[in-house]
């Protein structure tokens, strides 16, 4: 029953490190998509004022 309990725990924390790592990285896309658009947004800008 002891190593069952063991193995079952083990498995659990690495479901949740998993889980933890799927976060972080759709975290960080998020983050980076957010400065891309903040890019383009001062890059039009940048444009804009040049072409008027």
């Amino acid at each position: 029953i002891k190593i069952f309990l063991k193995n079952t725990f083990n498995l659990s924390k690495k479901e949740y490190n998993q889980k933890k790592e799927a976060k972080m990285i759709i975290i960080r896309a998020m983050a980076w998509f957010a400065y891309g658009m903040l890019a383009g947004l001062i890059l039009a800008g940048l444009i804009y004022q040049y072409l008027c």
